[in-house]
C-alpha cells in the first residue's frame, strides 16, 4: 500500500531539480511577501488619509502656495503609481503561491520599486516635507533591495541549474544516439552473416546432389 503521509525529505528538497526554492523555502518566502505587501499598503493608506482632496492656500505668503500645490500634486501621482504597485504584487504573489511566478519577474518588480522608493526617499531627504517617503518609504526601499538581491540570486541559480539539465539531456541523446548506432550495427552484422550462411548453404547444395546421383 502506497504511503501517503507527508515526508520530511520533501519539504528539504527542491520540486524540480533546477528550481532553487524548496517548498518550505517558499512557504517562508511568501509569508514574508505577504508581510511587505501589508506593509507597502498600510503606507498607501496612510498616504490617502493625510492628503487632502485640495492643497491649502496661505493668503498671507503665496509664495507657499506654488510648493503647496506642487506637493499635493505629486502625493496625487504617489497613490496612483503605489496602487499599481500593489496591484502588481498582489497578482505576482498569487501567482507565485500557485507556482507559476518566475523568479526573474518577481526580481524585475523589486528593481523597479527599490528604484522608486530611492527616488521618493531622495526627493524628501533634499527638498524636506516627506515624512511618509522617508519613514515609511525608507524601510519599504530596503526591503524591497532585499527582495530584489534574494530572487537575483535565486534566479540566477534556477538558470544555472537549467543550464545543467540541458547538458544532461544533450549527453544522454548523445549516449542514446551511440546505443542505437550499436544495436543497428550488430542487427546489421547479424544479417549479413545469416546472408552469407544461405549462400553458402545454397552453393553446397548442388554438390551433394551430384554426390548422391553419382553413388
Amino acid at each position: 500500500m502506497t504511503d501517503l503521509k507527508p515526508n520530511s525529505r520533501n519539504l528539504s528538497s527542491p520540486p524540480y531539480p533546477r528550481f532553487p526554492l524548496t517548498p518550505l523555502a517558499r512557504t517562508i518566502v511568501l509569508s514574508l511577501l505577504i508581510f511587505y505587501q501589508i506593509f507597502a499598503l498600510g503606507t498607501w493608506i496612510f498616504r490617502i488619509y493625510t492628503t487632502p482632496l485640495h492643497p491649502s492656500y496661505n493668503y498671507d505668503m503665496p509664495a507657499s502656495n506654488h510648493f503647496a500645490r506642487q506637493q499635493h500634486n505629486a502625493s496625487i501621482i504617489y497613490i496612483v503609481f503605489e496602487a499599481f504597485l500593489f496591484t502588481a504584487l498582489l497578482a505576482l504573489i498569487i501567482l507565485f503561491w500557485k507556482g507559476r511566478s518566475g523568479l526573474g519577474t518577481m526580481g524585475i518588480y523589486f528593481v523597479v520599486a527599490t528604484a522608486y522608493w530611492a527616488v521618493l526617499f531622495a526627493l524628501a531627504w533634499v527638498i524636506g516635507g516627506g515624512f511618509i517617503n522617508i519613514c515609511l518609504g525608507g524601510p519599504l526601499m530596503g526591503m524591497a533591495l532585499g527582495w530584489g538581491i534574494y530572487f537575483g540570486v535565486m534566479w540566477g541559480r534556477a538558470r544555472k541549474g537549467k543550464g545543467q539539465d540541458m547538458e544532461m539531456e544533450e549527453g544522454r541523446m548523445a549516449l542514446r544516439e551511440e546505443r542505437e548506432g550499436e544495436a543497428r550495427s550488430a542487427r546489421s552484422e547479424r544479417s549479413g552473416r545469416s546472408g552469407r550462411s544461405s549462400v553458402e548453404l545454397d552453393l553446397s547444395q548442388p554438390a551433394a546432389d551430384a554426390a548422391l546421383g553419382t553413388k
